[in-house]
């Protein structure tokens, strides 16, 4: 199955409410004050995207989506804590 890619794409500004951007590859994509609310990132890479000033994106969302320390979050926004090992 082939899954989207908009890896290092420039997205600033971009409605994206109640997008489908599960399994979507949006790795170093500048996402500058774009709107997420209620998209779904499900299995969405993340890793190394500017979120900055993004509006709506949540924990929650962030805890379905793969990513790193080098992505960039809106103020107020943290990054949900990995499972713990039983």
């Amino acid at each position: 199955m082939n899954f989207a890619s908009l890896k290092d794409s420039n997205l600033t500004g971009a409605r994206l409410d109640n997008a489908k951007l599960d399994h979507v590859t949006l790795a170093g994509a500048n996402l500058t004050a774009a709107s997420l609310r209620k998209a779904n990132l499900t299995d969405a890479n993340l890793e190394d995207a500017d979120l900055t000033e993004v509006v709506g994106v949540t924990s929650q969302q962030l805890a379905q989506a793969r990513v790193n320390k080098g992505i960039r979050l809106p103020a107020g926004v943290v990054l949900p804590s990995p499972p713990q090992p039983r």
